[in-house]
Formats: structure tokens, C-alpha cells, sequence
């Protein structure tokens, strides 16, 4: 079955797709020129990474407005990993296509907030399932797909597994597999015993992508799964 019959409907996709493109881009460009015109500012942002450089803690920010910002510290502070802050600086001279990729901000203080209590409570519970952190952060990586340590991310480079630590079709896939065969047995025990009307497969998809969509969340949408998700 096709999905378009002739010029006119693939024209208008393709007007379609240009412009959310444009739209999305617009968007974008408000925010940089909001950010990059304000001197002084506070921003509230997650810790995607932590690490040190020389002398200095670099942090690598996803900010409340889904900007990437890269800030330094030369304080020593504790492990902020995922955890959401209260940033007060200024921006340092950035252009618009530079801000698609990553904008350096110059930060004056730096305040810890509130972490979600679901969030803390999961990445604690896997903190305490391992003596040594570095085998924590692994893990932590590849459930809640957060940043992987240098050490793991050489290792995974020589061995060609980098790709099984990101979170994508691959998590999503197994995923699925394992809700199927879980619910799967009880569900066709019932259906066939109290609703053969019903379609298994269709039931078993539906209830598989309620729980997806609910680890999406948990992900805060990363955009592999996300596009996998949507798939």
C-alpha cells in the first residue's frame, strides 16, 4: 500500500516536514537570543556530566530551556551527576549555530536544588547495590541512560559495545520482548477463558507501550528512545 499516490501529497509532506523544521528553528532561535542577551542570569539546569580538568570540575548542563551549557568550577564540590542546580552567571559569546551543539556560561555561584524524589531515590538504590562507584555509574548509564564515565566510555570504544550502553532501539526492543512474555502467559489464560473476542497481540502491544511510554517519561525523553518509541 502507498502511502502518497502522486505529486500533490508528497509536495505537501514535504511542505509539512519544512515547516515544523522552521518552526522548530524559530523556536530555538528565540531562546539563544533570550539567553545571549541577558548579562546576568539564573538558570536552572540538570548535571548531564561531572568531571575534572586540570584543576578545574567542568559541568556539562541541560538547561530548563533544553540548551547545552558547559560551566566550570574551581571550588571543589561534591558529585552533582544528575542532580538539578540553580546556576548564576553570564553567558560567554556564543553563536546561534554554536548554540545548537553547546554554549560555555560563566558561572559566579552555584546552588543545589531539590531533586525529585523519585530520581534520587532510584539512583541511590543502585549507588547501594555497589561498593565501588564506577560500577554504579555504569549501571546508572545504562538504565537511566546518564553520563558514562571516561573510563567506561575508552573501554566500550576498544570493545565496539559503545552502543549498547546508549539507550535506544536495542533497551526498547528488549523491553517490549520481556513485557510480552510477562503479561503475556496470564493475559492468554484469561482471554481465552473470559474474552476470546479480544486481540492479543493488539491488547499486549497497547499495554507494552503504556508502560514504554512511562520509562520515556522516567528518561525525560531522550531523544534515542524517543525516536525509537516513536518508531
Amino acid at each position: 500500500m502507498q502511502l502518497f499516490i502522486n505529486k500533490k501529497e508528497w509536495g505537501l509532506f514535504i511542505f509539512f516536514l519544512i515547516a515544523v523544521f522552521l518552526f522548530s528553528l524559530f523556536q530555538r532561535y528565540k531562546i539563544y537570543h533570550s539567553y545571549i542577551q541577558a548579562d546576568k542570569q539564573e538558570i536552572r539546569a540538570k548535571v548531564i556530566a561531572q568531571y575534572k580538568k586540570q584543576a578545574h570540575w567542568v559541568l556539562k548542563l541541560k538547561a530548563s530551556n533544553s540548551m547545552l551549557l558547559y560551566t566550570t568550577s574551581k571550588e571543589s564540590i561534591k558529585n552533582l551527576q544528575n542532580k538539578e542546580i540553580l546556576i548564576y552567571g553570564k553567558p560567554k559569546e556564543c553563536s546561534f549555530m554554536q548554540s545548537l551543539k553547546s554554549c560555555f556560561f560563566i558561572s559566579f555561584s552555584i546552588s543545589l536544588l531539590p531533586t525529585r524524589p523519585y530520581f534520587s531515590k532510584l539512583y541511590t538504590f543502585i549507588d547501594l547495590q555497589h561498593q565501588d562507584q564506577i560500577i554504579s555509574q555504569m549501571y546508572q548509564s545504562l538504565f537511566f541512560g546518564s553520563y558514562l564515565p571516561k573510563e567506561w566510555r575508552k573501554i566500550t570504544n576498544v570493545l565496539q559495545i559503545a552502543h549498547l550502553f546508549a539507550i535506544s532501539g536495542l533497551h526498547l526492543g528488549i523491553l517490549a520482548a520481556t513485557i510480552y512474555w510477562i503479561v503475556g502467559f496470564p493475559y492468554t489464560w484469561l482471554q481465552r477463558r473470559y474474552f476470546t473476542y479480544r486481540n492479543r497481540i493488539f491488547d499486549l502491544g497497547i499495554f507494552s507501550s503504556i508502560i514504554l511510554l512511562g520509562y520515556l517519561i522516567l528518561l525525560d525523553f531522550q531523544p534515542a528512545f524517543l525516536r525509537a518509541y516513536v518508531m
